[in-house]
Formats: C-alpha cells, sequence, structure tokens
C-alpha cells in the first residue's frame, strides 16, 4: 500500500522510498520489503509522454531554421515485439527498426534509425530506452520524467515532515540528519548535463590508470545530441544481471575478478581523484 502510494505520487516520494529500502538500522522488515518493490518494479511512462520530452529536447539544425523533432505517436495494438531471424543472423539494427515499425512510428528520424519502446529500465527521475542512430550507432537514451521539477518543492516538506517526526520521535534524528543531505544531493541527478561531464571525468582517470572497466561513452554528435537538462544519450554496452545463486553467477561473471577490479577502480576514485562515481 505505501509503495503504490509513493509511485502514485511519483518523482521525490518514490526516490524516498527507495532510500528508506535500505534503512534496516531504522524500519521493520515488513516496511523494508513493501518499500524495496520500487527498486526496480516501476511501472514505464508512456510512449507519448517520451516522445513529447524527447520532440522538445532534441532539435536539428535544417537550412538555418531550428526544426522540432517530427513525431507522431500512434500505437498499433497487438504489435509489442519481434521474434529474431531463426538463423540469428537479424542485426541489432534491424530488429530495433522493425519493432519500432511494430510499436509506433521513429521519433525524431533524423537523429533515430530505430527505437525500442519497451524500456530497459524505469527509476524515479527518468527511464532508458535503446536505440539506433542514423549512422548505426547502438545507444542508450535516458529520458528524465516530467514531472521531475517538483522535486525542490516536495524535498522541502520531507524534510517538514521529518523534522516534526524527530521532536516526538528521538529515534529518527539520525534519519532526519542523513535525510538533509540526501536530500541537498537528489536534486542534483536532476541535472543530466551535470551527469554526463561527471561520467567523462570519471572515463578520463580509470582509463588513464588502465582499470578494467568500461565507462559509456556520452554521445556529442550529431550537436543535437549534446547532453541535455532532460535527455541523456550514451553508448549502448551489452550486460547482464547475475541471479540465482552463487553457481548461476559464476556462470556468467568471474565475481573474485569483478569485485578486484570494482574495488581498484573505487579505490581510484575516492583516494586518489577524491572525486567517485555513485553508479
Amino acid at each position: 500500500l505505501v509503495s503504490s502510494k509513493m509511485v502514485k505520487l511519483g518523482g521525490l516520494w518514490v526516490k524516498l522510498g527507495q532510500f528508506l529500502s535500505v534503512r534496516n538500522d531504522i524500519l521493520p522488515d515488513e516496511c523494508l520489503k513493501e518499500l524495496s518493490m520500487l527498486q526496480d518494479q516501476l511501472p514505464p511512462r508512456p510512449p507519448t509522454e517520451i516522445k513529447r520530452i524527447l520532440s522538445r529536447a532534441l532539435k536539428t539544425q535544417r537550412g538555418g531554421i531550428t526544426l522540432g523533432c517530427i513525431s507522431i505517436c500512434r500505437r498499433r495494438r497487438g504489435a509489442t515485439s519481434v521474434e529474431p531471424a531463426s538463423d540469428g543472423s537479424a542485426s541489432i539494427s534491424s530488429r530495433l527498426q522493425a519493432l519500432t515499425r511494430n510499436q509506433s512510428q521513429i521519433p525524431c528520424p533524423e537523429l533515430f534509425s530505430g527505437f525500442d519502446w519497451t524500456p530497459l529500465g524505469t527509476a524515479s527521475i527518468a527511464q532508458v530506452h535503446r536505440a539506433t542512430l542514423k549512422d548505426g550507432r547502438e545507444v542508450a537514451v535516458k529520458v528524465r520524467h516530467r514531472d521531475v521539477a517538483e522535486f525542490q518543492s516536495d524535498a522541502c516538506l520531507v524534510r517538514e515532515l521529518l523534522h516534526r517526526a524527530a521532536k516526538k520521535e528521538p529515534r529518527l534524528r539520525e534519519l532526519e540528519a542523513a535525510l538533509e543531505v540526501w536530500c541537498l544531493d537528489v536534486c542534483t541527478e536532476l541535472d543530466f548535463v551535470r551527469e554526463a561531464n561527471n561520467l567523462e571525468r570519471v572515463a578520463k582517470s580509470l582509463g588513464a590508470a588502465a582499470l578494467a572497466v568500461h565507462v559509456p561513452k556520452i554521445v556529442r554528435e550529431p550537436a543535437a545530441l549534446e547532453p541535455k537538462d532532460s535527455v541523456l544519450v550514451m553508448q549502448f554496452v551489452e550486460g547482464s544481471r547475475p541471479a540465482g545463486g552463487r553457481s548461476a553467477i559464476d556462470a556468467v561473471i568471474k565475481p573474485d575478478t569483478v569485485m578486484d577490479d570494482l574495488s581498484a577502480a573505487f579505490a581510484r576514485q575516492v583516494f586518489v581523484d577524491g572525486f567517485f562515481h555513485a553508479d
């Protein structure tokens, strides 16, 4: 019930639920279990909303006149996926283009040749879609939700509510202090231009140290794809989410090697650079 209400409120309230879902030092197990659903079970935003945001954020220059991305959203009934060729010969790009044709028209056709309307993931601030650029590059398109503009006012409300609650319940004072810092930090996550610059800064440092960590490249060409406050386009990198048990994880990756590489990467960021990427 609590998690569904937070999803309905959206924006910062979902983010708050995610933050509280890992505070087992304060909340009981039943609350943690309920809030944990906010980690990766959020409903995706509709294509109409995503297309509207893309058309406003991504613009191209043609003949000296700035044109917004032309897009019409018409979802065809019953067409939600495309089966790959039986011989496995179909390229990722062709499958994406076919998927796009079946689901709705391509957004910003002067920039994209394929766009998958089923998001790779939906979070409190944004959701990510897989797409193909005109030149064939596979990219991940991160689109910020339209209602995150209310984060600032909601953050003030959360801080005030917790301040009053902490006066009556001393155990909440530690949480109040943590949320005070959290509310200030979370609002900086709304700026995707800042995120892109931070990602490139970390990539440069890890690259110089020759560490075995791949950081996706930010797409800046063509110029219309330069990072925006609400849209971020980056290199798409194949990956998998190990699940199951230790044996299932061992079949996908080498846990000890991965942990060594990640530890070296974070040690470099924290102790050498004094700057680290939280993702």
